[in-house]
């Protein structure tokens, strides 16, 4: 059983690999993520860790898919490296994946294109998929913008075909695809998403959920108010409360 310290020390790792795999250096991450090196020394240290959207943001600024890395972290018999030569835990990686990660929808959504009545092959809609990964980002965006527009159009026209079997989450799948035309933007190759499994895994961290400046400043106001009544606000001229209210907000 690992202690928190070690938990923390091989996320830390994670992060760190990460960045060495998509050439990034700390300063890199640092300007991008608008933080300073030494956070992100100690992140990639373990000392800290960073809160979910920051992560998530972590692995937009490296242009990849953090899936794999975050499995790596949490299960140490997964392997992200595809080695042909090595099926066995080819097999187990994706055995691994299927019974932690996929959902109900998941599993609907892949029998529909392995045993539904679609009149094609699986086997060649696997071998058009993995086509479709060997292409850059942009090309994706553009196959996956005609996708959708033909699915949107024929649902209007009514003209879908097996509308009894499961339906793909459009609201998911355009919300991809912006992801990655901002990443084509900025020619990056991948991006990330963190779906609600995903999100199980990853450790919780003891960074804000919102700016803890925004929050003290939220406070402050309402303190300032709250004395200003209670010591009779009439006694004031409007620009002598202005004045004090930024002089206290500000110095808070």
């Amino acid at each position: 059983m690992l202690s928190e310290a070690e938990k923390s020390q091989i996320f830390g790792n994670m992060l760190a690999k990460s960045r060495n795999d998509a050439g990034k250096t700390q300063r890199y991450m640092a300007q991008a993520l608008q933080k300073s090196v030494n956070t992100i020394q100690n992140w990639e240290s373990g000392i800290s860790e960073p809160g979910y959207r920051t992560l998530e943001k972590w692995f937009d600024t490296l242009g990849l898919n953090m899936d794999s890395y975050i499995l790596e972290y949490k299960y140490k018999d997964f392997n992200m490296t595809i080695d042909k030569s090595d099926l066995d835990t080819v097999k187990k990686c994706i055995t691994m994946y299927i019974n932690t990660q996929f959902s109900e929808r998941d599993f609907l959504q892949l029998a529909y294109c392995m045993f539904g009545n679609t009149g094609s092959s699986w086997h060649e809609q696997l071998n058009m998929l993995t086509a479709h990964n060997h292409c850059t980002m942009k090309s994706r965006v553009n196959v996956c913008r005609l996708v959708l527009d033909n699915y949107l159009m024929e649902h209007e026209r009514g003209e879908l075909v097996g509308t009894g079997q499961i339906a793909p989450d459009i609201s998911s799948l355009s919300a991809a695809l912006e992801r990655g035309k901002t990443a084509a933007s900025g020619k990056q190759n991948g991006y990330t998403t963190l779906h609600s499994n995903m999100f199980l895994l990853i450790p919780r961290s003891s960074e804000p959920p919102i700016n803890s400046s925004i929050l003290y400043h939220i406070l402050s106001t309402m303190v300032f108010f709250y004395l200003f009544i209670y010591f009779d606000i009439t006694r004031f001229t409007g620009s002598t409360i202005l004045l004090m209210f930024f002089t206290f907000v500000d110095l808070s």
